[in-house]
């Protein structure tokens, strides 16, 4: 389906309107939005999604495991391309805006962390706060924008995305939320954002937890953003403690790195991690 086509067939209105008091709702602000998009568009970009092999890697480490992604967009099917772009584009970024209530929102044309998503058997995303900084853009993350694409899903295998505060006790969910076919998930980032997929998914071998995931930025610092630019997942362990822990030494210099260097010492340091 071209962009055109999905343009036409989508209800502005319906995204504002659907999605009332955004700011308001706990534990930060969120909307979920049921059968936001065309049906058979999303058909066609779960069909593409099943059969799509050419993954940029996976997540295997404490924070997420057999989490598959692809950020590559010509790698990509051709309907996904098409729906990715079209929310990267003015007009729906215009209503995700008055939706949302922040302004200047700017897409990520790399889909640094986002584009498809893919989370087989066993697999989980522990709770965690996002990077608020990206380095390639020098901008600040700051809205979150979901899809699901899983018709048919059981609700025995668990793959609920949970949101959650964090206290003295520790991490406390107050929202759990079913990855079911065309649900649209929009919510905030921020430093106090914990969110994520904690519990392993319980689907079966041949049946993946599928997303297309974009993310939104903006230029000035926003509220509840720490002063410190984060370019790294902050992993939460139930008890609220980090769950990889750094040693200070390390920690140092990543905040040197991203908030004290140079510009231009900043890319030579690029060059030579990469180089390495």
């Amino acid at each position: 389906m071209k962009f055109k086509t999905i343009q036409n067939k989508f209800n502005f209105n319906n995204l504002i309107e659907i999605s009332t008091n955004y700011k308001n709702k706990k534990p930060f602000p969120y909307c979920v939005i049921d059968n936001l998009w065309d049906f058979n568009l999303l058909k066609n970009v779960e069909k593409e999604f099943n059969e799509f092999q050419d993954w940029d890697g996976e997540k295997k480490f404490a924070g997420a495991i057999k989490k598959r992604f692809c950020e590559t967009e010509h790698k990509m099917p051709v309907n996904i391309i098409e729906i990715l772009r079209f929310c990267n584009s003015s007009k729906f970024i215009s209503s995700l805006e008055k939706l949302t209530g922040e302004k200047g929102l700017i897409p990520d044309p790399h889909y640094r962390g986002a584009g498809m998503h893919s989370t087989t058997k066993g697999g989980f995303l522990k709770m965690h706060t996002d990077f608020n900084w990206n380095e390639d853009l020098n901008l600040y993350r700051r809205i979150n924008l979901l899809i699901y694409l899983n018709s048919k899903w059981e609700n025995n295998w668990g793959g609920e995305l949970k949101f959650a505060t964090k206290n003295y006790k520790g991490l406390i969910i107050q929202k759990s939320i079913k990855p079911i076919f065309n649900r649209t998930v929009i919510f905030t980032t921020s430093d106090v954002s914990y969110h994520g997929v904690p519990e392993s998914v319980k689907s079966p071998e041949y049946i993946d937890r599928k997303s297309l995931i974009l993310y939104y930025y903006v230029a000035k610092r926003p509220k509840n953003t720490s002063f410190v630019k984060k370019t790294s997942t902050n992993y939460r362990m139930s008890n609220g403690s980090a769950l990889i822990k750094r040693s200070f030494l390390k920690n140092a210099l990543s905040l040197i790195k991203d908030n004290l260097l140079p510009r231009k010492m900043l890319e030579a340091y690029k060059k030579f991690r990469n180089y390495k």
